[in-house]
């Protein structure tokens, strides 16, 4: 992956060249690309009485009691690290296979397919889709799932989708004031209730703007018994304790390093030092456990309400 990274962040890589490397290793910087090959598996859809038999080839063959075909799968989306589903275009039209391999549990039916009684391969992949998994996305206008070629110019997100260009350089979400600093993660893990202000329009975002002059977002408050959502860390951070005590000071970036991806174990201990919990220093796996998001298939993500 890190070939497609230089090539794609020449801007940034001659100053940052260890970070570029970094970042092309994590699973943002692989949340998309073409589909190679894949391991031969095969697996029946109860509800659907559906057989699929993949091939190493990306190819797919759907057997129902009425009928067969074959699909080709030609895209990925998803790292990995929860799972990975999978598009095929179809007269330029970009559609989402009824299928995921999930990372812990193999091959399963795509998210919002469990229960389907039949095999569905109609889901339109819109731009929206395609936003917070790759970058460079070439939809035609004016149309659902209409992408011209390639449907994307590079896999994964690049550099650009959270950083933009200022007056002096390209900006530091670090360094931002506190709503346009939130916006630059919010962006992705916040879909929820999303909709453009008259006139205005999500896709013409860029980082260090202010999402609230382009759209409202109408989310319901969080309550003990709310499900878990594969994108609500924006509502469930907001309901903890310590996002409330810490006034604009938690924020993704205290917990996160985004290149590389990883957490820091030591966050918690900057505010509770003198509160070190008897299970020892790893807070987050007791204060924020992993759980099941029913929108999510069978994919399990870390609970950001902070108990």
């Amino acid at each position: 992956m890190i070939p497609i990274l230089l090539a794609i962040a020449l801007d940034c890589t001659p100053c940052h060249k260890d970070i570029a490397a970094s970042f092309a290793k994590t699973p943002m910087a692989n949340s998309s690309e073409r589909v190679r090959s894949l391991q031969p598996a095969e697996f029946l859809h109860p509800p659907s009485a559906t057989r699929y038999t993949i091939s190493d080839k990306a190819a797919v063959t759907i057997e129902t009691p009425a009928a067969k075909a074959r699909q080709q799968l030609d895209f990925f989306i998803g790292s990995g690290a929860h799972g990975q589903s999978f598009l095929f275009l179809r007269n330029r039209k970009l559609f989402e296979a009824p299928i995921t391999l999930y990372t812990h549990k193999g091959w399963g039916a795509s998210p919002g397919y469990e229960k389907d009684l039949n095999s569905d391969w109609t889901r339109p992949v819109t731009r929206e889709c395609l936003w917070c998994h790759a970058s460079g996305a070439k939809p035609i206008y004016g149309t659902v799932n209409t992408y011209a070629d390639p449907v994307f110019t590079h896999g994964g997100l690049t550099c650009e989708r959270c950083h933009a260009e200022d007056s002096k350089h390209f900006n530091n979400p670090a360094k931002l004031a506190v709503e346009p600093r939130n916006d630059v993660c919010r962006q992705c893990h916040q879909l929820n209730g999303r909709t453009d202000l008259k006139g205005k329009s999500f896709f013409s975002y860029k980082p260090g703007m202010l999402l609230s002059d382009l759209v409202s977002y109408q989310t319901k408050p969080q309550q003990p018994d709310t499900p878990l959502s594969t994108t609500s860390h924006f509502e469930r951070l907001a309901a903890s304790t310590c996002a409330k005590a810490s006034g604009d000071k938690l924020w993704c970036g205290t917990c996160h390093n985004p290149h590389p991806t990883k957490t820091s174990a030591n966050a918690c201990l900057k505010c509770h030092i003198n509160n070190l919990c008897r299970r020892g220093p790893d807070c987050a796996s007791f204060h924020m456990p992993k759980n099941t998001a029913p929108d999510s298939g069978h994919a399990t993500f870390t609970d950001h309400w902070i108990r």
